[in-house]
């Protein structure tokens, strides 16, 4: 009987212990689990969030511009691009690194950065759409970017992609607002029901 038991302790340790090798070497080949991403260099790569990340298209509006995997004491810059710019249909990029409060001339000591963008005379030259918010370095190759949803249900825009003005659906029934994105976030008008 003594024989038995350890004869299954034997085996069930056996068992235990190749299930834990496999699991090692599934969850190695699996991973990053919550791993950061890195660079080239193996270190974190740099990463840049606005918040909020869907924003209405108004002088008085603000966003956080944050950043994080810098170089400590990196010089950089911060970008916006837009889909459309006035009078002119293409990428538009705007240096908005003074714009910001407080300008940042370089990331702190710990590669990290924190501002906040006003968008006051940004908005007669965007248009409801995603822009991109890009961090680059001091000879503006990319480092990092982001995603940011401006919603205009004022209708701010001076871009001319679609009248000023809150949209009127019956006196402009091609105006491409709301944007699927901008439709659950902020208010418009009921487009009228197509005659049929």
């Amino acid at each position: 009987m003594r024989r038995t038991i350890v004869r299954q302790t034997t085996t069930a340790a056996i068992i235990v212990a190749l299930g834990l090798a496999l699991l090692v070497a599934l969850l190695s080949g699996v991973a990053p689990f919550g791993s950061e991403a890195k660079g080239q260099d193996g270190d974190s790569a740099p990463s840049v969030v606005v918040w909020p990340g869907v924003g209405e298209l108004h002088s008085g509006s603000s966003f956080a511009i944050m950043g994080t995997g810098f170089q400590p004491g990196q010089k950089i810059h911060v970008l916006v691009q837009t889909s459309v710019g006035r009078g002119f249909a293409g990428t538009v990029t705007n240096e908005i690194t003074e714009n910001v409060h407080p300008p940042i001339e370089a990331v702190d000591e710990s590669g990290n950065f924190a501002a906040r963008f006003d968008m006051g005379r940004f908005e007669r030259v965007m248009s409801e759409g995603i822009a991109g918010i890009t961090v680059t370095d001091a000879d503006f190759n990319v480092l990092a970017s982001t995603p940011v949803a401006m919603c205009d249900p004022q209708g701010r825009s001076r871009v001319l992609v679609y009248p000023r003005g809150a949209p009127d659906y019956a006196a402009n029934p091609d105006d491409p607002r709301p944007s699927t994105y901008c439709a659950g976030f902020f208010e418009y008008p009921e487009r009228p029901e197509a005659a049929g």
